[in-house]
């Protein structure tokens, strides 16, 4: 592919909220499709579009070259963790969605609170992810090089992510950029190799 790469903020509009669905639930491995069901992309898309929760257009930068979408990463503060409302996930989630993920929690709880739990000065990158068409060209590392700059800008002094215990690529490649695995999370209850390796990078 030709044209350089632009890295933007993401803007609520309706195909971007479907590009941002696409690589999350991409890059959870299909957490949220266990949790929401096969709508979970559209709960993504609908939840992408307002404001003042971790799932928010706020928190979201796109890769665009010469207007199409090439990556994606998502990331925000403690302090704007501590703050998300998630009254907007479940008014996007609508009733029977919203039923099946509070169903489906007491097996998921462990998992959940150990992704939840941020500290004091983490910057936290909820997903990051490139398209097959562009990987090897360093939009990845644009893209974590731009999370650790707002990382800074915000006075964190730690990012931290939440990689699956079976990614071996994914997790090399966060260590070859310093970061490290400094605890493990529970797994869902009978869904096997679902847990967690919770990773950090002091800033």
């Amino acid at each position: 592919m030709t044209g350089s790469v632009v890295l933007r903020p993401a803007r609520p509009d309706p195909e971007e909220g479907k590009a941002f669905a696409c690589y999350v639930e991409t890059a959870a491995d299909h957490l949220f499709r266990v949790m929401f069901g096969a709508g979970a992309e559209s709960v993504l898309a609908r939840a992408f579009m307002t404001s003042g929760h971790d799932l928010s257009y706020e928190h979201v930068v796109f890769a665009d070259r010469s207007g199409s979408l090439v990556g994606m990463i998502s990331g925000y503060t403690e302090a704007a963790h501590r703050k998300s409302a998630d009254s907007e996930i479940m008014k996007a989630a609508g009733v029977l969605r919203s039923a099946r993920m509070l169903a489906l929690s007491p097996l998921s709880r462990g998992l959940v609170r150990f992704m939840d739990r941020l500290d004091d000065g983490d910057f936290y990158v909820q997903a990051v992810g490139v398209d097959q068409s562009a990987r090897g060209e360093g939009v990845g590392s644009q893209l974590l090089d731009l999370a650790e700059e707002r990382a800074l800008g915000a006075s964190c002094h730690r990012l931290v992510l939440d990689v699956a215990c079976t990614n071996t690529a994914a997790r090399r490649l966060y260590e070859r950029r310093g970061m490290e695995v400094v605890a493990e999370s529970p797994a869902i209850v009978f869904v096997p190799d679902s847990s967690v390796y919770r990773m950090a990078k002091q800033l």
